[in-house]
């Protein structure tokens, strides 16, 4: 297969991933007031969780299966850009496999334990309840805060900035598209301490998170399928 066609396949799936990140986000937070709800105790999450049906649960399934996109999207940087950093984009590479598992798993809690939890709170006392409450914060400590941001944002972060690390060296791509990468790349970093920070920071930092994520899929999507079609119109040369 082609480089060209790697490049737009790899363009389109990280459209795709910004499309599902939208639809999922544009509905976490207009039905369940994500992401303010993370920060939430069990006694209001529950009973919003369990009223927002099956729909909410389907969205929150959604939004955790959309970081799989990063490892066609890592094929594609891969196989464009390996003549100027065979081993940074193998790297990269790895890293989006880090980043894919962790925010999905991460996201996962919702629609699978929070989901089971939230029935059972109905169903007990007060002090099974504590014990559920204990268990809430236990399980968005591990899969919230540990797997999904310290091992799933940090790796998707290094994944962006391995590869604007790339395109600024050299290779087919506008610099501006390496700047941009390196930009967000840091800012994801640095708001993946979001946690440390004041309740009232935490939402505002997890939204701005959002919109960079959204920004940066939509731009290495439209700029691979470019690169697609002038590979293909014989502009670029591959090494």
């Amino acid at each position: 297969m082609r480089s060209g066609t790697f490049a737009r396949a790899g363009g389109f799936w990280s459209l795709l991933g910004a499309f599902l990140h939208v639809i999922s986000v544009g509905y976490l937070a207009a039905e369940f007031s994500y992401p303010g709800v993370l920060d939430d105790p069990a006694r209001d999450v529950f009973p919003a969780l369990l009223s927002g049906g099956a729909m909410l649960r389907a969205m929150w399934l959604i939004y955790a299966v959309s970081p799989f996109v990063y490892v066609p999207m890592a094929v594609a940087a891969y196989t464009a850009l390996k003549p100027y950093g065979r081993a940074t984009t193998r790297i990269a590479l790895m890293f989006s496999v880090f980043a894919s598992l962790g925010t999905s798993l991460g996201a996962l809690r919702w629609p699978s334990i929070h989901w089971e939890l939230a029935q059972v709170w109905e169903r007990t006392g007060p002090s099974q309840q504590e014990t559920l409450a204990a268990v809430f914060r236990g399980v968005n400590s591990y899969f919230g805060l540990h797997v999904g941001v310290f091992i799933g944002e940090y790796a998707l972060a290094i994944f962006a900035l391995l590869i604007a690390a790339i395109v600024l060296r050299g290779g087919p791509f506008p610099r501006w598209f390496g700047w941009i990468g390196l930009v967000i790349s840091l800012l994801l970093m640095v708001f993946a301490w979001r946690w440390s920070f004041p309740p009232g920071a935490i939402e505002v930092l997890t939204f701005i998170s959002n919109i960079l994520l959204m920004f940066w899929l939509v731009m290495f999507g439209a700029v691979f399928i470019i690169y697609a079609k002038r590979y293909d119109e014989g502009r670029f040369r591959m090494l």
